[in-house]
């Protein structure tokens, strides 16, 4: 029987990664590329680029992508805000399987993804209770409670990024736990001091 590979993505406010995987947790020809900026249509062409790359090459039977935002996986819809706004609100998996061909896709909320790594072949793969926190872009935050991951009534259980701090920003809000991530780190940085540097390099 030929093994069945899965496309996966992981979608970022800065990056879009990308692999191809197995069932058991084997990546081959890991790459990534910049986050489209001008909006759905460029980032459909992206992922479609890369799945011509591995199309006729690998078995490739289905398509997971991780997003950031109150991922509604079961109707394909990602709900909320997040640092790529053009996700929000739009049939974004049924968008996504026909940028791919009409492979079947799955998509989860990023710090889920990552709860669910842990509890699989992780650090926490023989823990029944814990939480995640995924620092890049934005600040994501998962709950797993008996192994299982929670969800909420509103599809954010366990998300961190806009828990309020004390300091009050110049427009009048407070600032938010996300504000802090490594990448708006870097642009304080480049502002007050005209630095060239990012969030890899700011960590």
């Amino acid at each position: 029987m030929e093994e069945q590979i899965y496309l996966l993505f992981d979608i970022g406010g800065t990056s879009v990664k990308y692999a191809a995987g197995d069932g058991a947790g084997r990546l081959w020809e890991p790459g990534s590329f910049k986050t489209p900026e001008s909006g759905m249509e460029e980032l459909l062409a992206r992922m479609a680029e890369v799945y011509g790359r591995f199309e006729g090459r690998r078995n490739i039977c289905g398509a997971a992508v991780s997003c950031p935002g109150a991922v509604d996986g079961k109707n394909g819809v990602i709900h909320g805000s997040s640092a790529v706004p053009y996700i929000h609100e739009i049939p974004f998996r049924d968008m996504v399987s026909g940028a791919l061909g009409g492979l079947s896709v799955l998509i989860e909320n990023d710090a889920r993804c990552f709860a669910m790594g842990e509890m699989w072949l992780g650090e926490a793969a023989g823990a029944g209770h814990f939480s995640t926190i995924a620092i890049g872009s934005g600040i994501g935050g998962a709950m797993v409670h008996d192994r299982r991951v929670l969800y909420g009534a509103n599809l954010c259980c366990g998300e961190v990024s806009n828990f309020p701090l004390g300091a009050q920003k110049p427009d009048g809000t407070r600032e938010v736990w996300s504000d802090y991530t490594p990448v708006n780190l870097a642009k304080r940085y480049i502002c007050q001091f005209g630095m060239e540097i990012n969030g890899k390099k700011a960590v």
